[in-house]
């Protein structure tokens, strides 16, 4: 599968083997199934952010709301200093395909 291409104004980041991410000085958590993939940040608001892959909403975050070291959702996977991530409204989980 090719990688994805963003918008200009998108901030490209790449998911580490951990399902995280960084942003601004802290370590964000997303999902494991999305190792090694592309994401793509697009501030929506004054300091909200959408998390993009390729045209899907994967979730959305408030940095003012995210925490510098943040916390572990207990009912994801851990990752030290990472922040779980709210996703789309109706959404439970994060769907994968293979």
């Amino acid at each position: 599968m090719p990688q994805p291409e963003y918008p200009g104004h998108y901030l490209v980041k790449r998911i580490t083997t951990g399902g995280t991410f960084r942003f601004r000085n802290r370590l964000l958590y997303l999902a494991n199934a999305m190792v090694d993939q592309q994401i793509g940040l697009e501030q929506t608001e004054d300091g909200v952010w959408s998390i993009w892959f390729y045209t899907v909403l994967l979730a959305t975050f408030d940095e003012v709301l995210t925490g510098p070291h943040g916390r572990v959702d207990p009912h994801r996977p851990r990752c030290a200093n990472a922040v779980p991530i709210d996703l789309p409204a109706g959404t439970t989980e994060i769907e994968t395909f293979e």
